[in-house]
């Protein structure tokens, strides 16, 4: 648990301070006591010799003053926190499969991942018992025992398949499940102990692939768990270059750290990649100041684009550049709804060329 300490009196000044920097920790995903100290013995004890103060697990210190400004202060606390974010795993891994094209071209990929991290994998498929036509109802349990051993030798089969073909280190382990319930929300339940899902995304050719697309966007867009979407069409290649799709009101402290994780495990560029409407301005250069320092040791660059929307934005974005991963990442719901509306989402993750990695809290 992280314990930051507030100093100050109650000021106008200390009040904005305090009212963004519990909203920072409450909307960060972070784990901590926030204190208010205003007894002027203390801070001389403390050595405290301005106001307002904050003290990080008693070791980060940063004054106000050296700001001067409410949303640089903010910022730079942002920052300071992330130096003690746990640092990301990618330990275990789910892949939810329906036997579509889609989901096995996701389960190679998932395999190609957990040979580079050396995580374990467990592949899942959910489904729903068949009803009887005749009466309605769920069939007779002769005959669900017998789809349940179908499904689970044909799960078997498909993960013996891939896993011969794509070396694994002794650290990764490959199992499978048959799951029998709603598939976006029994992989949602059962995806809480993992540290990312990746799903196949798709195109509209068929109706079971508009089926595991639906799946896929539900799952993407309320999972707590990170989501990887994979393209049908996509062949696992080393990643050199990720876009970071970011805004500086709704990136989470967690996603940074998974980018800063993807970055340094492959070694690759990432792109901050800031999409500009006629509402929004470009990120101030303090932005970009403790950005490039929170990433340091890692290869950066800025990048803004002006688009009438996050989607077509994005796309021109990707179109330009040799985009291998692009990460997308929200907080707010209506900012997230602003990026996968239903028009975005059928452009964005129905028919992509590249893996998206995205983010949801359902709690926000």
């Amino acid at each position: 648990m992280l314990s930051i300490k507030l100093f100050g009196i109650q000021t106008p000044e200390y009040i904005a301070i305090r009212n963004e920097l519990q909203y920072l920790l409450e909307n960060g995903g972070y784990d901590f006591e926030l204190e208010e100290v205003s007894d002027v013995q203390t801070m001389v004890d403390q050595d405290i010799e301005s106001i307002p103060f904050v003290k990080i697990n008693g070791t980060a210190s940063l004054a106000y003053k050296e700001f001067d400004n409410t949303h640089l202060f903010i910022e730079a606390i942002h920052l300071t926190l992330l130096t003690f974010t746990k640092a990301y795993t990618m330990k275990k891994l789910l892949v939810p499969v329906d036997f579509s094209p889609a989901s096995e071209r996701a389960l190679q990929y998932a395999l190609h991942w957990a040979a580079h991290f050396g995580s374990s994998l467990e592949v899942v498929n959910v489904y729903m018992p068949p009803v009887d036509p005749q009466y309605g109802s769920i069939i007779g349990i002769n005959d669900l025992e017998k789809i349940q051993g179908d499904k689970v030798k044909q799960l078997d089969d498909l993960v013996e398949k891939w896993k011969g073909k794509i070396a694994l280190p002794d650290s990764s382990s490959v199992n499978s499940k048959c799951l029998i319930g709603f598939p976006a929300e029994e992989i949602m339940r059962y995806a809480k102990d993992f540290d990312l899902i990746i799903i196949g995304a798709t195109g509209e050719k068929s109706v079971l692939e508009k089926w595991m697309g639906s799946v896929s966007m539900a799952i993407a867009q309320k999972s707590n768990t990170p989501v990887l979407l994979v393209p049908e069409n996509s062949a696992f290649k080393p990643i050199h270059q990720i876009a970071y799709a970011f805004s500086p009101d709704s990136d989470k402290s967690a996603f940074l750290t998974l980018a800063k994780h993807l970055s340094g495990s492959f070694g690759a560029l990432i792109h901050l990649v800031h999409v500009l409407d006629k509402n929004h301005e470009e990120p101030p250069q303090s932005t970009r100041e403790l950005l490039t320092e929170y990433f340091a040791h890692h290869e950066i660059q800025f990048d803004h684009v002006h688009a009438d929307s996050v989607a077509s934005g994005l796309e021109r974005y990707l179109g330009n550049h040799p985009i291998d991963l692009l990460i997308m990442v929200a907080h707010k719901r209506p900012f997230w709804e602003k990026w996968f509306h239903p028009s975005v989402t059928k452009q964005m993750s129905f028919k992509p060329k590249i893996p998206i990695l995205v983010y949801h809290n359902q709690e926000d």
